[in-house]
């Protein structure tokens, strides 16, 4: 009988442990995929500064043009 609970609490411990290793991979997932919306909403982000910073430089250019005249 002693050995019979011993080898079940083994699989239990081994059955706890597979269980702990997906929550870290599905933890591990989960950022991996929030990461890569992250970098895109960066490379976005970076446009969206790159095309502020002409039309600044657009409307700089004009207000230079109206004071000329």
């Amino acid at each position: 009988m002693r050995k019979s609970m011993h080898v079940g609490s083994l699989a239990f411990a081994i059955e706890g442990q597979v269980k702990e290793k997906s929550k870290w991979f599905i933890s591990l997932r989960d950022l991996t995929r929030k990461l890569k919306i992250m970098k895109m909403e960066h490379m976005k982000l970076l446009e969206e500064a790159e095309a502020y910073k002409k039309y600044e430089a657009d409307i700089s250019e004009l207000g230079l043009i109206i004071k000329s005249k």
